[in-house]
């Protein structure tokens, strides 16, 4: 009768975890983005955040400096009709 050892099918080799510098998080290097000029390191997903955060940010922006000036007339009630615009 021969007997055979159990040897496991998987590596035992871990991959090392990289720490993220701003959600403080650890994630293997496949997931990670590096920035080109500072060499930071950064998870994929806080970095697709920001990217879409910035870009509704600069598609906003526009609305956001036409919408302003209504927003005041009506907090301050000068879009009743009233010709003078500060009340006396």
């Amino acid at each position: 009768m021969t007997t055979t050892r159990y040897r496991p099918t998987w590596d035992l080799a871990l991959d090392p975890l990289v720490s993220c510098k701003l959600c403080l998080g650890e994630y293997p290097v496949e997931q990670m983005t590096t920035i080109a000029q500072c060499q930071c390191i950064f998870c994929t997903l806080v970095v697709g955040i920001f990217a879409g955060f910035g870009l509704l940010l600069l598609v906003a922006s526009p609305f956001l400096l036409l919408a302003t000036p209504f927003v005041l007339c009506c907090k301050c009630k000068c879009s009743k009709g009233d010709d003078d615009p500060l009340p006396t």
